[in-house]
């Protein structure tokens, strides 16, 4: 019984992963592609740069989490390249 309490609890505290959520991607250089392509587990979205989009929030999670891996790639790259 505690436990059921514990987890309804807990399951309220967490975000629905499916609430839109608005984002920026900067807009492309002339030869990129103009659009971002995302996927996680099977769902794909084709994303336009430089305007403002709606996506689920697990999509716009991704998104931040592949930038963060970007930054630590590129900090990495220039530490080496040193």
């Amino acid at each position: 019984m505690a436990t059921e309490k514990k987890t309804e609890a807990a399951a309220e505290k967490l975000p629905d992963p499916y609430e839109l959520e608005e984002i920026f991607i900067p807009r492309a250089g002339a030869r990129e592609d103009p659009n971002l392509f995302v996927s996680v587990n099977g769902k794909n979205f084709l994303i336009p740069k430089g305007k403002k989009s709606k996506v689920p929030r697990y999509i716009a999670d991704e998104i931040r989490r592949s930038e963060r891996a970007r930054d630590a790639f590129e900090t990495a790259a220039a530490r080496q390249a040193e």
